[in-house]
């Protein structure tokens, strides 16, 4: 009978060898007053110039996306956060990041042999957030994020990251990370790092009340492939944070808000279902759970747990992979 386990972390590591890439292909660009598109020999990509979206990641032949990067401040409250009232109450400015994001400015340049897109955006008139990508002719996107708010006094974030919907094909999740539960920043020591895989529709728990659920914490990759292994291989400079669902998330969002009104018209298990798509957050950091207590301001996770609105940089890697001839560890660079 095992009554208790812990992981621990040994103090050294096999540093890999640092083996040259061959020399990226070269990269063509043609635009008009409402898109741009960046090509080589194995992929395609289309920036809107309208909404500052990445539309369209093609390569060898296959279309990914369904829905390109933008920004994620918000997660569905969970039930510490519902009796607490605080986030759901008080933090409604994040729920709405994405129907009051506008485009503020697009430009693009030439930098070497890559082309970097750069895209400012504002949201609800109280922060500003860049998404500026650098391509190369081998299909890989470094994705760098700016949040700076614009004023002091702002809540608490429930999360910061990226959100992407890839075509339903990409359902296959590998991750190398934290596992094989849920886990989040103050509810992580029993779920291992580990090497694990699934279905991206079992990462989802039903709870009676929909809910944040199937974040996976200090992962160091993650790939989300189709059944012949090629897909996305998701890497950063440092542990983060990722989830996928076959819905979008605002599918987890409560129909009302309002401590009186807030189990009005709320969701339960069988409002979810599986769609034809999977949603993919990249989370630079995600608030804990909290609930210490579920009521009043001690149901909130404790102070190192939360997110202050204050400026931030993070980086996130977007690298096509075919598992049939790559593995994600030679693609991958160990933290230490």
């Amino acid at each position: 009978i095992q009554l208790a386990a812990t992981q621990i972390k040994l103090p050294f590591y096999e540093k890999l060898l640092n083996v040259a890439k061959p020399f990226s292909l070269q990269l063509l660009v043609e635009e008009n007053a409402e898109q741009l598109e960046i090509s080589s020999k194995n992929f395609k990509t289309v920036f809107s110039k309208i909404n500052g979206e990445l539309t369209s990641y093609r390569c060898q032949g296959i279309e990914y996306l369904l829905q390109g990067i933008s920004p994620n401040l918000w997660r569905s409250s969970n039930d510490n956060e519902i009796g607490g009232g605080f986030v759901p109450e008080n933090c409604q400015i994040w729920k709405n990041a994405s129907k009051t994001t506008s485009l503020k400015k697009f430009n693009w340049k030439k930098e070497g042999d890559n082309i970097v897109i750069s895209t400012h955006f504002e949201i609800a008139d109280s922060a500003l957030f860049t998404i500026q990508y650098s391509l190369n002719g081998d299909g890989l996107i470094i994705v760098d994020n700016h949040f700076e708010p614009l004023f002091e006094g702002l809540p608490v974030l429930p999360r910061i990251g990226i959100t992407l919907q890839l075509r339903q094909e990409f359902d296959n999740m590998q991750w190398f990370g934290r596992g094989p539960q849920s886990s989040y920043p103050d509810r992580k020591e029993s779920a291992f790092v580990d090497l694990y895989e699934g279905r991206v529709w079992e990462q989802y728990y039903p709870y009676a009340r929909p809910q944040e659920n199937g974040s996976k914490s200090d992962v160091r990759w993650l790939a989300l492939t189709n059944t012949q292994g090629k897909g996305f291989l998701f890497t950063a400079p440092s542990l983060f944070s990722a989830s996928a669902f076959n819905f979008p998330n605002e599918d987890l969002y409560d129909y009302s808000v309002g401590t009186s009104e807030m189990r009005v018209g709320q969701k339960r298990m069988y409002n979810i279902s599986k769609k034809v798509m999977v949603t993919c957050n990249l989370d630079f950091k995600q608030m804990g759970i909290g609930g210490d207590t579920s009521w009043g301001y001690r149901a909130m996770p404790h102070p190192q747990f939360q997110i202050p609105a204050q400026s931030y940089n993070f980086r996130f890697i977007l690298n096509p992979i075919d598992l049939a001839t790559e593995s994600p560890f030679k693609e991958y660079h160990p933290i230490k």
